[in-house]
């Protein structure tokens, strides 16, 4: 009885390293196909590297296979095996042909024997037009996963996330308790005096674990443990999610695995990982204005509603959005509260200012200028009170601003901008028809039914602002603002979606702090045809082309009169574009 328990056991054992044999330990960066690099009618090269430290480990064994992950269909796609992306060697290269979108493992017919040293692989692809987004990447930059050689265009680049490339590893001398640790990136800074780091344990050894420890250490100080169970596979992850206390000012955090299962890493080089968080003084907390000139009309401002809705939702407590229409139905009429000093700034739509600073393209740019504006600590806290007047014709502010050190001689000036919410109409879709995707816009219609937010409705106490303060302020000292917002008699849609952005600014113009505050006590919502209604003068409607229509009373009589579409507005001495719904 007891030879035949050894001999099943040893069977079983021998079927085990079999197994790892032939499954091979995957070496990767971008597990998930999230997205795609690259252009129609283009060829790239994408790249991952397999550093020294990381490769030392499976010594005597050899890659066998490389898997790719394709985001678009692809043709003559052709494997490369270098010591760098830039070498002109290569050490081996396979034609592969054409592959469809998803993930491929592609044998080697000559398998690259592992010395220790660096490795970089990667793959050439072309994608044809319509394949936009072809090299598959998971979001998470990863320096040793970020690079590509457009070939089309000879330049080296690289993209904010980590190519789907797998090296697979094969052999009789696999590494065993083996494992690498991730820390995914930390924000730059955070108010409070926790925070919860995530991070990744990949099991990249011959053999599977159950249960896990990670340390971290803060400043230099002991290392904590931090322990959690389950059974982690070959080529398995774990994910860690690990509450931290944080130190004031500037803090270094130390992360490295303790031990898998019973066991302690079996090779130190890759189990460590570092992050760096600020933890900043929540009084003094800065929020970043973007201003940005839009219309029902312009049709790649959809790029624009876009970007504000990532960096809300990224970004919630710091960022401030305000939405300003041009030539269309919500545009400011006012001219005492118009924004006109900043859209004749704007070269044409989409366009924004944040901080008035810096002037951009909303989509993709606006983030990195928002940064760049948090890369420092602010010292001017900025916060508001908002309530309704009794008779709900005007908004109560008071506006409370403290300095984190002295000032000597301030010059502070303050302005505030009125904002409504949900207000109903027709944004023209740029993307409509697109073979690219953009966040689903491709699969909408030519014109889309929106809700619009944050729409401006007016600025007050001044576009510059009105004076705050001009008396030293010690440390740590508050200063209030009260001020009166009269309402708009017409125009606004329903006054319990409103809100306001009080601005804090320097005598140069630019935007110091900013927050943004919702009035309380609920009012009654104002008759939504108003919105429609401009100041009892005739409108003369032309068709787009410049065919005249016809004259009418208002642009709601107008708007009931003729079909859906675009048309040209003539009123009050001004030429507009208007989306009608139909």
């Amino acid at each position: 009885m007891k030879k035949i328990i050894l001999i099943v056991l040893l069977s079983a054992f021998i079927q085990s390293v079999r197994s790892q044999q032939t499954q091979g330990i995957r070496l990767r960066h971008g597990e998930r196909i999230e997205a795609g690099f690259g252009q129609g009618n283009q060829i790239i090269t994408p790249y991952i590297v397999l550093p020294s430290r990381t490769i030392e480990a499976y010594k005597t064994n050899q890659i066998s296979s490389v898997r790719i992950g394709l985001n678009r269909d692809a043709s003559n796609v052709t494997i490369y095996v270098k010591r760098r992306p830039h070498d002109g060697v290569v050490i081996t290269s396979q034609k592969v042909g054409n592959l469809t979108a998803g993930w491929h493992d592609i044998k080697l017919a000559k398998p690259v024997d592992i010395n220790g040293d660096s490795l970089a692989i990667g793959y050439k692809a072309s994608f044809l037009e319509g394949n936009e987004g072809g090299a598959g990447y998971s979001f998470g930059n990863d320096e040793c996963a970020n690079i590509v050689f457009v070939n089309s265009k000879s330049t080296w680049s690289n993209i904010d996330g980590s190519f789907c490339i797998e090296a697979v590893v094969t052999g009789d001398a696999l590494p065993q308790n083996q494992a690498s640790l991730k820390m995914f990136a930390a924000p730059a800074y955070i108010y409070g005096e926790r925070h919860t780091f995530s991070g990744v344990v990949r099991n990249i050894g011959g053999n599977g674990f159950d249960g896990l420890t990670v340390d971290y250490s803060v400043n230099g100080g002991p290392f904590v443990q931090f322990a959690k169970g389950g059974s982690v596979g070959i080529n398995s992850n774990d994910t860690l999610n690990i509450d931290v206390p944080v130190d004031e000012a500037d803090n270094r955090i130390v992360f490295r695995i303790g031990r898998l299962g019973n066991q302690p890493d079996s090779y130190a080089a890759d189990n460590s990982d570092t992050l760096s968080i600020q933890r900043r003084n929540p009084l003094y907390k800065r929020r970043v204005l973007m201003e940005e000139g839009t219309g029902d009309w312009c049709k790649f401002c959809v790029g624009g509603i876009e970007e504000v809705r990532y960096l809300k939702a990224n970004y919630a407590d710091e960022f401030v959005a305000v939405c300003i229409h041009s030539n269309d139905r919500l545009e400011i009429q006012d001219p005492e509260h118009s924004y006109e000093p900043l859209l004749s700034r704007m070269p044409g739509f989409p366009d924004c200012f944040l901080n008035r600073t810096y002037e951009c393209n909303p989509y993709g740019t606006a983030r990195r200028f928002f940064q760049q504006l948090q890369e420092r600590p602010g010292t001017l806290g900025l916060e508001m009170s908002a309530k309704f007047a009794s008779d709900s014709t005007a908004i109560n502010l008071r506006a409370r601003m403290i300095s984190e050190t002295p000032v000597t001689a301030p010059d502070y000036r303050i302005s505030f901008v009125l904002l409504e919410d949900s207000i109903p109409g027709k944004q023209l879709n740029g993307y409509y028809g697109s073979k690219g995707e953009f966040f689903g816009w491709e699969k909408l219609p030519e014109y889309v039914d929106m809700n619009f937010d944050d729409v401006a409705r007016g600025v007050y106490n001044g576009f510059n602002g009105g004076l705050f303060t001009n008396t030293s302020m010690a440390a740590g000292e508050y200063r209030d603002y009260d001020y009166t917002l009269a309402l708009p008699a017409k125009r606004i849609r329903n006054k319990n979606r409103l809100h306001v952005v009080a601005i804090l600014l320097d005598t140069d113009g630019k935007v110091l702090n900013c927050v943004d505050a919702h009035p309380a006590g609920i009012v009654d919502a104002i008759d939504a045809a108003s919105i429609n209604q401009s100041a009892d003068s005739d409108v003369v409607l032309y068709a787009i082309s410049g065919v005249r229509l016809g004259t009418f009373p208002s642009i709601e009589s107008a708007h009931n009169t003729v079909s859906g579409g675009i048309y040209i507005v003539y009123q009050q001495g001004k030429y507009r574009k208007m989306i009608f719904a139909n």
